[in-house]
Formats: C-alpha cells, structure tokens, sequence
C-alpha cells in the first residue's frame, strides 16, 4: 500500500470516527437551556435586533458569534438548542479541518496520513461538557478564527487582502472568547516583525503601501483590544499570576490533560511540556532561526497562542477548584497534541529515520493516554442531567412556584419559563408535546 492509498483510507477512518462522535452527539443531546443560556435568554436580545446587545460582553467574554447563533435560531426556529449542540460539533469539525490546513502549510511533506494519526486523538469525549452544550460554540470559534487568520495573515500572496482579512479574523477571535485576547497579544507583535524588514527595504510607493497595510492591520486588532479592554469592569474574585506557585500547579495540569493524564499532580504535565514542546521548540529556533519564513512563524505562533490562550485561563478561572476548570477548558490544551507533532516533525524535517521514530513514539503514547478514552465518555450523564431539568421545569408549568430547577440554573426560573411560554419558544413546546 502506497502512501497515496492510506491517505485516503486514513481520510475515510478518520470521517468515519468523527460521524460516530457526531451520533453520539446526536443521541446524547437534549433541547434545554442550561445555566448561560438562561443568562443570555434574559437580556432580552434575541428578541430584539439591536446592536448594543450584540456588542455588549457576556460577564468578561465578548462572545459576538455565539450570540449572533443564538439570535438567528431564535427567530428561524424558536431557539432549538439541540439543533444549535449539533451545529456547534459541525463548527468543530470546520476547526479540526483548519488544524490539518495548517500542518500542510508548515511541512507539505508530512503525509496526510500521519497528520490525521494525531488530529485523531482531538475527537476525544474529555469536553463533553463543551459538546452537549450549546452556548460553548465559543470554543470553537475563538481557535477557529485564529488560526485562520494566522494562515491568512502569513499567506505568501502578502498584500491587502492578507493584512486586512487576518485582522479581522484575529479580531473575530477576540470577539467569540476573552482567550482571544492573549492570542492577540501574541499574533500582532510577531506579524509587525515579520512584515517591518520587508517594509524597510521596500522604498517609495511600495513602502508607503506595505506601511499603510500594517497600520491598517494594526488599528483593527488594537481597536478590537481596546473595546474588549474597556468593558473589564467586573473582576473576578482573585487572579491568579504567574508569580504564584498556584499557577503554574494548574498550567502545568492542563497540560498534562491536554495528553490524556488526569492526574492531581503537575509534574507529569511539566515532563511533558519539556519534552513535547520546550525541546523541539528551542530546536527549531536554534537551528531555524535565520530562515523565519512564514512556515515558521506559522507554527511557532500555533504553539505560542495555545500556551498563553491557557495562561489566561488560568489567570482568570484559577480560583475555581481545580478539575472543574481543568475538565472545562481541556479542549483549548488538546491542540498541543498536533502541535507537539509538527514541531518535532519540523525539528527532524532532515533526519527522517528519527523523525519517524519520534513520532511513532509520539503516537502509542497519546493512543495509550488519549485514545483509550475517545469511546469512554460521559455523554449519558450529562442528557441524565439535562432530563432532570427538564423534569422539574414541566413541574413548574403543571403546579407553578418558583421553578427553582439547580439541574438548568441555580436561580429561579419563574420569569424566564413564563417567557418562553408567551414566546412558544422550542424547547417549551417539546415539553408540552410529552
């Protein structure tokens, strides 16, 4: 067998593991809001069409997409969120399309095959929270729109529609989730170094040009930071910095997550960001440095943007006990499995035999740790979870109260179900139907 041949019969699997992932979805979810969605149910947007609402942050998230999502399945469909959690898993797969995108990008060499062998190991069910939930679309399109806009921006076509189109997609991160933000940060700084050099020694209209692009570029990020900024008013309960020992305890537990190892301690987290990470990162920018083509600043930002996308959960959610947060964000640490790889796959681009044998290694470790738990997942129990809610908001509409339902919110929901009976909202409906 060729290795055009188990190229596509590595396609097909991987299709066909990600549709039985889509089933489960399919199966498992159930048409409820839960605990956010009540809160955005109650600023009275979807009803409406204003702007203000739109560009309003959810608590210290602008989450622009999610709420254009929701606002659109109000009005199409009554604001079916079972169908909203399938569409958000057809949103992840977009992401997990653009993860591959990016390994042709950095090493065309590395066979598809061998992309999709990793890649693989993301349709994990650790995130099952994130998957049955239909407000966490955020999640997808925050890493969705950034490494677009990483691909758009180190396109080698540079010119007007890179500058400007990557902006925006940078921008279009920022807006879907805060963790945008730390990917901002990190992104423009590295694209007005890449590009500076170019301009300086480009001269007259074509300077002028090439300056007036980056200024553009420029002025659509920081303009998107600045709003995000101006609207932290509320404070979390207490930060957690980089100069507390707890942060780096969480940091290096997510990463450990991000491979599979659910374990309290963070010491094999650290191992493994030593060994899968730090090495063949100082590698490539010991012995790649001069190049700094745009495959290389490609991959260092993928690896870069993810690493500081989890400090600032950390930063911002460390205060939480420590699974809960850890549970929720490891879809944001499994991106350093495909990262992992393309750096040593970049690293060993001329030693193919160690290549190789880095990678295979690679491989049965994340299969043991990762892909043991791809078919054990919780799904059961989150659709228990949401029956129980819907349970008790039936109880509401036959003996009334105050529709105090922990399973859906830990508020009461009396307001909320009286409107979404005046506005026969889907979910409602369904239950009366039953």
């Amino acid at each position: 067998m060729n290795f055009r041949s188990l190229s596509f019969w590595s396609v097909g699997l991987f299709l066909l593991l990600y549709f039985f992932h889509f089933y489960l979805v399919w199966k498992y979810a159930v048409n409820v809001p839960f605990y956010d969605e009540w809160e955005l149910f109650r600023s009275g947007g979807m009803e409406s069409h204003t702007l203000r609402w739109l560009l309003t942050p959810h608590y210290e998230h602008l989450i622009i997409p999610t709420k254009v999502e929701n606002w659109a399945l109000f009005h199409l469909a009554g604001w079916n969120l079972r169908f909203e959690i399938l569409l958000n898993f057809g949103i992840f797969g977009l992401l997990l399309a653009t993860v591959v995108r990016v390994a042709r990008r950095i090493d065309p060499g590395l066979p598809l095959w061998a992309v999709l062998a990793f890649v693989i190991f993301l349709l994990n069910t650790a995130p099952a929270e994130t998957h049955l939930w239909g407000f966490q679309s955020q999640y997808h399109f925050a890493p969705l729109f950034k490494l677009l806009s990483i691909l758009v921006l180190f396109h080698p076509s540079q010119g007007w529609k890179p500058a400007v189109g990557g902006a925006l997609l940078l921008a279009a991160s920022l807006a879907s989730y805060s963790a945008g933000a730390a990917a901002c940060l990190v992104v423009l700084p590295v694209y007005l170094a890449y590009k500076l050099p170019t301009v300086w020694r480009s001269s007259g209209i074509d300077r002028r040009r090439q300056l007036l692009q980056l200024l553009c570029a420029a002025t659509i990020v920081g303009g998107a930071l600045a709003y995000w900024w101006s609207w932290q008013i509320i404070r979390l309960p207490a930060f957690i910095h980089p100069g507390q020992g707890r942060f780096w305890l969480l940091f290096f537990r997510m990463v450990g997550w991000g491979f599979g190892l659910t374990t309290p301690s963070p010491y094999p987290g650290f191992v493994l960001f030593c060994v899968a990470i730090l090495i063949p990162l100082a590698w490539i920018l010991l012995t790649q440095w001069r190049e700094r083509d745009a495959r290389f600043w490609i991959l260092i930002l993928c690896v870069a943007t993810t690493l500081s996308e989890l400090g600032a959960i950390v930063y911002g959610r460390g205060y939480i006990d420590y699974d809960p947060v850890i549970e929720r964000y490891v879809e944001v640490a499994f991106f350093l499995i495909p990262w992992s790889v393309y750096l040593w796959a970049s690293a060993l681009r001329e030693r193919i035999i160690a290549r190789n044998a880095v990678l295979g290694l690679l491989w049965v470790f994340c299969a043991i740790t990762v892909g043991s738990s791809i078919f054990r997942f919780r799904y059961d129990e989150i659709e228990d979870w949401r029956l129980k809610s819907i349970a008790c908001l039936k109880g509401y509409y036959k003996n009334g109260g105050e529709a105090r339902c922990p399973q859906a919110h830990p508020s009461p929901l009396k307001l909320d179900l009286d409107r979404a009976r005046e506005l026969q909202l889907s979910f409602y409906r369904e239950m009366m139907e039953k």
